[in-house]
């Protein structure tokens, strides 16, 4: 029988305690590094687990496809059983002394996908915060963030929203563009790009089913605030998880920039293709979310939509 993504066993579970969900490009890296310097938070070896994400992108992948498919998450595994084969063998005395590392390695990398497996992820002690960052959680089906809120009745979710027009162009940059010269990627490849990934940013649609499903659980940030002001913005995250704000006066690189891509304006032409694309979504975030989605509105020279 194939090793598959064993969903659910109508078992509840009470780990992670949160998940940030994402997207990309929305300060997740910062976030994660904010929260990983607080003593009461205990997170992952692993940043983005992102089996919530596979087991709904890929419900048959068993152990042999995980690293042997094409698609960039197979990469990944790849990439992280070589990191850990390659310190293992460096530090033979290491991997002895730290059987607990090894132990949650080897069931990261090989044990069997299910709710079960995933939370045994988040083993802490009962006075800790753990979770997840998975930024492709956010644009899941909405039957799947349904069996989201119900196998995980208390798991928290913090979501980020970024103005779509830069958030496509930063995560073009990522993805796409990468080292090119950008007189190089044709036109058809930006259409092309745009078209496939407008989904995963989390339109009006997506919000409103994570906010009725998860209520109080449930907590919006945007990108904007964090640059604007983040020691308040990681104030807020920690009095949502229920966690001190007393460490933050403490923390490391609370202004700097996590996981920046490579500078690049914006082209005139592409931009007005990215608002054209996003348009109808930002008037409606602007009626749902008020301040920061009518700032977008306004930059690109667009009026909110009258009812």
């Amino acid at each position: 029988m194939p090793d598959q993504n064993a969903k659910g066993t109508g078992v509840t579970h009470a780990r992670p305690h949160f998940l940030h969900v994402g997207p990309e490009k929305t300060g997740t890296s910062w976030l994660y590094d904010m929260l990983a310097q607080h003593p009461q938070v205990r997170l992952n070896p692993v940043k983005e687990v992102r089996y919530l994400w596979e087991s709904s992108a890929f419900p048959t992948e068993g152990v042999v496809a995980r690293f042997r498919g094409r698609d960039w998450h197979n990469q990944d595994y790849r990439d992280y059983l070589r990191e850990r084969l390659r310190y293992y063998s460096a530090h033979p005395a290491r991997a002895v002394g730290s059987r607990g590392r090894l132990a949650w390695d080897l069931k990261f990398l090989f044990g069997r996908r299910s709710d079960d497996w995933f939370a045994s992820l988040f083993d802490c002690d009962a006075a800790s915060v753990t979770g997840d960052f998975s930024p492709q959680v956010s644009h899941l089906p909405p039957w799947d963030i349904l069996r989201l809120s119900r196998a995980f009745p208390v798991t928290k979710i913090l979501l980020t929203l970024r103005d779509p027009v830069e958030w496509s162009w930063s995560f073009a940059r990522m993805s796409m563009i990468q080292g090119r010269d950008l007189a190089g990627v044709s036109e058809s490849e930006f259409e092309n790009f745009f078209a496939e990934y407008a989904t995963y940013y989390p339109g009006a649609g997506s919000l409103i089913t994570w906010r009725q499903l998860f209520g109080e659980r449930f907590k919006l940030l945007f990108f904007e605030d964090i640059i604007a002001d983040p020691a308040s913005v990681i104030a807020d995250v920690c009095t949502f998880l229920g966690l001190s704000t007393d460490p933050i006066a403490s923390f490391e690189g609370l202004s700097d920039r996590s996981n920046a891509g490579r500078d690049l304006d914006l082209p005139d032409r592409v931009r007005r293709r990215l608002v054209d694309l996003h348009q109808d979504q930002m008037r409606l975030l602007a009626e749902l979310c008020g301040s920061r989605p009518r700032e977008w509105l306004a930059r690109y020279g667009l009026e909110q939509r009258t009812v």
